[in-house]
């Protein structure tokens, strides 16, 4: 064999025992350079080696952001929990939460569940400043409720992020409409942020200063099912001569309050407008029928 081909083929060799394996593989290196927050799917494609390289480094750097973002923000400015409206406590430190069923507190396990301070208004502000985001609204009338969507888009004004809509009734607390559709926007932004950025759900949760003294706000999903528990007690009370169901009863009262009124059970606003209807006796008991200032 000729000299220069041997040569060649040693050079070869030499080339190939140069090569250094990398600490990290590629896909390691790529997720943790990547600012986009990591995919579920991409992270269980991953071998067990591959996420016990990447999983410390993103926990430590969740951490380390949601405590960067709590110190940035001032407790009774920006978030907090407004007079009356204050976390109670048993003797044992059980949260004490206020069922509108049984119209009394009951007692929720400490283990179960964490109280966590209300965004503010301000805060929610503060934020789409700090994370540098734009928000958009929309607001539209539903029955006596101005409804407000809040869009969140990046700074580019292009990139969408997340919505969430708000209501809040006209002549709530005594509000005209414009009144009204500056709450329900702010309702709107201070959910929009909570839900386009989960993580900050950690530290906060959606705004209780507009609810009623004390008792905790309740979700829309709670209030129907709420709802619901106080219509059959009112029902049996009342000796109803309604022939089917308790369900059957609160479709057929909706549908003829939607028909006269103009709302449907869509916002809290509007569970409200229909819970007053009932207890002022708008709404016939023994048929569903709705009408107002009935005697």
């Amino acid at each position: 064999m000729a000299k220069k081909e041997i040569a060649k083929q040693e050079e070869m060799v030499m080339d190939t025992t140069e090569i250094v394996p990398r600490d990290k593989d590629t896909a390691v290196v790529n997720i943790q350079n990547n600012a986009t927050p990591v995919n579920v799917a991409d992270m269980s494609l991953l071998s067990v080696e591959q996420q016990d390289q990447i999983l410390p480094e993103y926990s430590k750097r969740r951490e380390h952001f949601l405590k960067w973002v709590f110190e940035q923000m001032v407790e009774g400015v920006h978030y907090g929990f407004p007079p009356g409206c204050e976390v109670k406590f048993d003797d044992q430190g059980n949260i004490l939460q206020w069922s509108r069923k049984k119209n009394a507190y009951v007692v929720i396990p400490k283990e179960q569940w964490r109280a966590k301070p209300s965004l503010y208004k301000a805060g929610a502000l503060f934020l789409t400043s700090l994370l540098r985001v734009k928000a958009r609204f929309e607001t539209s009338k539903d029955g006596n409720d101005i409804v407000s969507k809040c869009s969140l888009y990046a700074a580019d004004g292009q990139t969408f992020i997340g919505e969430a809509s708000g209501s809040y009734p006209i002549g709530g607390k005594g509000m005209d409409r414009n009144a009204a559709t500056k709450m329900s926007e702010k309702r709107s932004l201070t959910a929009a942020i909570l839900m386009g950025f989960p993580v900050i759900g950690e530290l906060f949760t959606q705004d209780i200063e507009d609810n009623e003294k004390g008792k905790p706000q309740m979700t829309l999903k709670e209030r129907k099912q709420a709802l619901l528990g106080d219509v059959e007690d009112k029902l049996k009370k009342n000796n109803s001569k309604w022939g089917g169901t308790v369900q059957g009863w609160l479709q057929e009262a909706v549908a003829s309050f939607q028909d006269e009124a103009g709302s449907q059970l869509k916002t809290i606003g509007a569970v409200d407008a229909f819970e007053k209807a009932l207890e002022a006796g708008e709404i016939n008991l023994n048929t569903g029928e709705y009408k107002k200032n009935a005697e």
